[in-house]
């Protein structure tokens, strides 16, 4: 598996993602959201290419965490990993993962020792029923809420809203890797201290300072993280967003705001969820996370409802703001997400995405931001 959750080239013989065709057949077939009709949807006056171009290159993490590394690392039962590391974060996360998977490979050969012993000495009848008497185990698939103690719904737009901000407007630029880390840093400072905190951080000061990342053509999500730990985050009000790429220059762009104060996220507190059960515990825990994901043609007429794919072809990769889930009774668990394409889109900004739909769920990424 390559590490970028998508790739889109620019293609001028393309057909524009925003089109009658598309609304048509979404009409047929979604009948748990609904699209917006192509004369009220403002992306229909950009080009294909722009389109393409503001999706960049999502990834998750660099090429040595692809995505089926990182749940290998969890661990096949969906443990919840926490990466103890310092500024030095993807190093340590990749000498954990060997870590994690030698301990796991030596309890399992344990565990099976153990058993073929008790089965010996119980003799070969008992053994046998034992074998066939094996507990049986429930996993969470998104289908029926699970008896796990948590919630069906939750939503940080209920609990605390005035700590996730107004929606914004990345514009053309393939910033949302940046908007969704200032963003849930911001949240997490804000949730943290009861509203003592109360920042809303530049994610243009990370496109243009962030060189682990790719500016405006997309950016890893992991990277991002691992930046706000090791360089933190500045308040907007001092690198304001111009929609596009710009000098580093560590200083305020803005002359009438010159305090270059810096937020982080506080070191060894990457975290990386990758089951339902520990995606919804961080999320309401703590606050809201990182999800990537792939775009689709249909997900740019979404309007209002559960959105799921059913037509069109991948636009590219893009990055939001996990704020919150819920159940529906004919589409099972879905998940709540701030996306930053103005307010026209979809439910006033906000969308509801089905599980497992377009990626969305894989990987929940988030920090705990520095109190100290």
């Amino acid at each position: 598996m390559v590490a970028f959750a998508a790739f889109a080239h620019a293609d001028s013989q393309m057909l524009h993602p925003v089109r009658e065709e598309i609304v048509e057949e979404i009409k047929l077939k979604a009948g748990s959201w609904k699209p917006k009709e192509v004369h009220n949807n403002k992306m229909r006056h950009r080009s294909p290419e722009s389109i393409k171009r503001s999706m960049g290159h999502l990834g998750v993490a660099p090429s040595v965490f692809p995505t089926d590394f990182l749940k290998t690392m969890a661990g096949t039962a969906g443990n919840f990993f926490k990466q103890v590391a310092s500024s030095v974060g993807l190093d340590s996360l990749k000498n954990e993962h060997f870590r994690l998977k030698q301990k796991s490979g030596d309890e399992a050969d344990k565990k099976n020792k153990k058993e073929k012993k008790d089965s010996k000495a119980k003799g070969d009848k008992e053994g046998d029923e034992e074998e066939s008497a094996e507990p049986e185990v429930f996993v969470d698939d998104g289908s029926t809420p699970p008896d796990n103690g948590l919630p069906m719904q939750f939503s940080w737009r209920e609990k605390r809203p005035v700590c996730l901000g107004k929606i914004q407007d990345q514009g053309e630029c393939g910033s949302c890797w940046a908007f969704t880390s200032a963003g849930l840093l911001s949240d997490r400072f804000c949730i943290h201290t009861d509203g003592a905190v109360d920042v809303r951080l530049s994610p243009q000061e990370m496109v243009n300072c962030n060189y682990e990342n790719y500016g405006c053509s997309g950016g890893y999500l992991v990277t991002s993280v691992d930046y706000l730990m090791v360089e933190g985050g500045v308040p907007e009000e001092c690198v304001p967003y111009v929609d596009g790429g710009n000098v580093c220059s560590y200083r305020c762009s803005d002359s009438g705001f010159t305090a270059y104060d810096k937020y982080y996220c506080k070191p060894g507190t990457l975290a990386i969820a990758v089951t339902y059960d520990e995606i919804k515990r961080e999320l309401m825990n703590n606050g809201p996370m990182l999800m990537g994901l792939q775009i689709m043609e249909d997900f740019l007429n979404y309007e209002e409802g559960i959105y799921k794919h059913v037509v069109g072809e991948v636009v590219g990769g893009h990055a939001m703001k996990l704020i919150g889930w819920g159940y529906d009774d004919e589409e099972g668990l879905y998940w709540e997400l701030q996306n930053q394409w103005t307010v026209d889109w979809g439910e006033a900004g906000y969308v509801r995405i089905k599980h497992g739909e377009i990626g969305i769920d894989s990987l929940g990424i988030a920090c705990m931001p520095d109190l100290i």
